[in-house]
């Protein structure tokens, strides 16, 4: 049998996130959106269910803000405990919405599953399947760092297996980086990440999801898991990777957003007063 792990790469979730503007316009979909978050956030851990994934890696900016309210950070804590009840393992790290700082004090509410890498320097944890070793994982949370700085110093294949005294079959890497998008928070380069030797690369911090090459994505962003609001147009979701021996990277988007933003081209040069413009 060859040598696979399966996981679901998530990200920029963002928890009690508001969405401004839109109760003044229409306070059904007002009220529809605020449950839009949360549930696509809950279709997240439905998907590591029935994928019947390894473990889930959250890639930063759970909460929308650094003092989330307790009916989010309950509804967070939910999602874990179901993914605790059936042996998922989930790792974590810190965004620039939520930093690390804030996260700590909460730490010791997380069920037992859950591990919560730090932003200060790298740290990397090995997960076990069958009583083997079968992946590292290797993350930073995201930290301001002085310019010049590179927020994946040290995070190398070499230095996974030193660090956890394994061999593993593979070996991934989870920053909250812009890459090119955003160059200034938590600064590091694709040409940086591909040096390092690592299986995949799971990002966050971008809401669009991309996958570099696309063929056999080595690094990825799995994008916003809702939509919120015009510039997020089209379906959102997370992400399932394998990662096989002797095979190409195989990376599948699953949707979770449960409202979907589109920009149309509506023709309202016949349209005689405003009741005519809506009704187009």
């Amino acid at each position: 049998m060859s040598e696979r792990v399966t996981f679901i790469h998530s990200g920029d979730i963002h928890l009690g996130a508001p969405f401004r503007g839109l109760r003044a316009l229409s306070s059904s979909w007002a009220d529809r959106l605020a449950t839009a978050i949360p549930d696509a956030y809950d279709c997240v851990i439905q998907a590591c269910i029935d994928e019947t994934a390894d473990f889930l890696l959250l890639a930063g900016d759970i909460f929308d803000t650094d003092k989330p309210s307790y009916a989010h950070y309950r509804r967070f804590l939910a999602g874990m405990k179901r993914l605790e009840a059936r042996g998922v393992p989930v790792y974590i790290i810190a965004g620039n919405h939520d930093p690390f700082s804030n996260w700590r004090e909460v730490e010791c509410d997380l069920p037992s599953n859950v591990c919560l890498l730090p932003s200060d320097k790298p740290s990397f944890v090995l997960f076990e399947k069958g009583g083997r070793p079968s992946a590292i994982i290797a993350a930073r949370g995201f930290s301001t760092l002085p310019k010049g700085e590179d927020i994946s110093a040290g995070m190398t294949r070499a230095a996974a297996q030193e660090a956890c005294g394994h061999d593993a079959p593979f070996c991934v890497g989870m920053l909250h980086t812009g890459l090119w998008m955003d160059p200034y928070k938590a600064p590091t380069s694709e040409k940086a990440l591909l040096a390092a030797d690592m299986d995949y690369w799971a990002l966050g911090h971008i809401h669009k999801r991309f996958l570099i090459p696309e063929n056999d994505p080595k690094i990825a962003f799995c994008g916003c898991a809702q939509g919120r609001d015009i510039k997020e147009t089209g379906a959102r979701g997370c992400l399932k990777v394998t990662l096989e021996k002797g095979l190409p990277n195989r990376v599948s988007f699953i949707a979770t957003s449960q409202v979907d933003w589109e920009k149309l081209d509506v023709d309202v040069s016949s349209c005689v007063g405003t009741d005519a413009v809506v009704s187009a």
